[in-house]
C-alpha cells in the first residue's frame, strides 16, 4: 500500500511482533509508521483513517461486549465511508471437528495444545506448550469463535453497512460450513 502513495500505521501490542514488523518494512520506499497499542483503546483521532484492517486480533477478549467495543473503536477513527477489513477464525468448522489436543511441530519447535470448550457463545481456551532451542514457555489463548451471521450482526451492530464475507484476502467465495477463516468487508456510514 505504500507504494501507491498510501501513509500506513501499523499497530500491535506486543514489542516483539512490532520489531519484527519494522525490519520487514525497512526496505519500503515510504516505510509504514509503527505503534504500539491496545486495540481497545486505539491511540489515534477520530474520523482519520480511510480504512482499518485487522489480521487475527479481533475475538480474544472475555466478552462480546469488550470485541464488539473494538470495533466501536475502529469505526471512531474510520473517516466517514471508511472500510474496514477483518480476518477471523471461522467458528462452524471449528466446532464441527472440535479436537482436545494437538501436536506440532516446526524447525526444531514442539507444540503441544490443549482446548477446552464453552458454548453459548462459542469460546475456546487454547492452553499451548512450547518448548524449543529458544527456550520454553506455556500460554492461555482465549478466542471467541464467530459464525459467519454472528460477526455480520456485531459489525451491523457497531454501524457498519455493506457487510461482505470472504473466505481469504482475494475474496473468493465463503462457505460457512467448510471456509477456515471469515474475511469481513464493512463501510463505516456518514454520520
Amino acid at each position: 500500500m505504500t507504494q501507491r502513495g498510501a501513509r500506513v500505521v501499523g499497530m500491535d501490542f506486543a514489542e516483539t511482533l512490532l520489531a519484527r514488523a519494522k525490519g520487514l518494512g525497512a526496505d519500503l520506499d515510504v516505510p509504514p509508521h509503527w505503534l504500539r497499542g491496545d486495540i481497545r483503546r486505539l491511540p489515534l483521532r477520530s474520523r482519520l483513517f480511510a480504512g482499518v484492517i485487522s489480521i487475527d486480533a479481533f475475538g480474544f477478549f472475555e466478552t462480546d461486549e469488550v470485541n464488539e467495543a473494538v470495533l466501536g473503536e475502529v469505526r471512531r477513527v474510520l473517516a466517514p465511508g471508511g472500510r474496514v477489513g477483518l480476518k477471523v477464525a471461522n467458528g462452524a468448522p471449528i466446532l464441527a471437528a472440535f479436537r482436545e489436543t494437538d501436536l506440532e511441530e516446526r524447525e526444531g519447535v514442539v507444540v503441544r495444545i490443549s482446548r477446552r470448550l464453552a458454548l453459548q457463545p462459542a469460546r475456546m481456551t487454547e492452553k499451548l506448550s512450547v518448548t524449543g532451542s529458544r527456550g520454553n514457555g506455556e500460554y492461555d489463548r482465549h478466542q471467541r469463535l464467530y459464525t459467519s451471521a454472528e460477526l455480520s450482526r456485531a459489525l451491523k451492530r457497531m454501524g457498519f453497512t455493506g457487510v461482505k464475507l470472504f473466505s481469504d484476502s482475494d475474496c473468493a467465495p465463503f462457505r460457512p460450513a467448510t471456509s477456515k477463516t471469515i474475511w469481513a468487508f464493512g463501510q463505516r456510514g456518514a454520520s
